[in-house]
């Protein structure tokens, strides 16, 4: 689990990431300290992998290209994801319209 004061990333499960709060980094870069993880674990999944960013106050253009590029990954390696994301949170909202139609084995359950 990785904790700073603007956000934390948990992983309840081999197959589920949660992340908490805000992720501000500046550049793309930066994220490479959440993302790698989250890589290993989706590349060696079997199953259906859970991204739950319900509680994902805010994420920058940094981050939101991260993502894309995670959703992307996981498109061209075949694998499954589920995306728990909230339908209270504008940036949430936005950009799951945008990337809904990536692909089919990337699936979105709103709460």
């Amino acid at each position: 689990m990785k904790n700073t004061l603007d956000y934390v990333v948990s992983y309840p499960s081999l197959y589920e990431v949660v992340i908490i709060g805000e992720l501000r980094f500046e550049n793309l870069s930066d994220y490479d300290q959440i993302f790698p993880m989250i890589v290993d674990r989706i590349l060696s999944c079997f199953d259906t992998f859970i991204i739950d960013i319900r509680q994902l106050a805010y994420l920058n253009c940094a981050g939101i290209t991260s993502f894309t590029k995670l959703f992307i990954l996981a498109k061209s390696s075949e694998k499954k994801l589920l995306l728990l994301f909230s339908e209270h949170v504008a940036w949430q909202r936005n950009f799951i319209t945008s990337i809904v139609s990536l692909s089919p084995l990337i699936t979105f359950q709103k709460h």
